[in-house]
């Protein structure tokens, strides 16, 4: 039996689907995914009325103009690791004052694109560990949530300090400004 191990995938659809076509690559049997699977931020794209939208990616504010500009927001920001989310400044706002709603949303969108990330599985099986937790790619077709938050209900803080969501003045947080607003909590 051969292996394929690789970590630290950290949420980039690119490196996801570089890891799945390593199977055929090198021939292997089974890829095993030892940590570090989830993306570390939430960034959102706001809507600003007229078909427009504002984002800001890697310290990088910008404008978009429709749904097809949106649409290669998204595909960038997940490309690179971290979970898009369009929504509107009243929802931005719930999301900063209620405690534990960006825990929740953080959570389910790494449900959901793990559940994505599931649907391109090529044809080795994928195993992928976290913190003791093994989850098999059949189980998370079959069951994700569970497995998700078993795998995840550990998972340190320490990795997810930063965030993109606006301050009430309108600025984003510089890189690597900590918080508690993006931490996950057990399931």
């Amino acid at each position: 039996m051969k292996l394929y191990f690789a970590t630290d995938v950290h949420g980039s659809e690119i490196c996801w689907k570089k890891f799945l076509a390593s199977s055929k690559f090198y021939d292997v049997d089974t890829l095993v995914l030892g940590g570090d699977m989830t993306g570390k931020a939430i960034i959102p794209i706001i809507a600003q009325g007229n078909d427009n939208f504002k984002v800001t990616l890697l310290e990088q504010e910008s404008i978009l103009h429709g749904k097809e500009a949106v649409d290669m927001m998204v595909q960038t920001i997940q490309n690179r690791g971290y979970y898009p989310y369009v929504t509107d400044p009243d929802e931005v706002q719930t999301i900063l004052n209620v405690p534990g709603k960006s825990d929740q949303l953080f959570l389910e969108l790494v449900i959901k694109t793990m559940q994505r990330w599931m649907e391109y599985t090529g044809p080795a099986p994928v195993v992928m560990s976290a913190r003791g937790t093994t989850i098999s790619s059949r189980s998370m077709r079959s069951s994700p949530p569970q497995n998700v938050c078993a795998a995840l209900r550990d998972r340190s803080s320490s990795s997810m300090n930063t965030t993109s969501w606006p301050t009430a003045a309108g600025a984003t947080r510089p890189p690597g400004t900590p918080t508690a607003r993006n931490r996950m909590k057990p399931c």
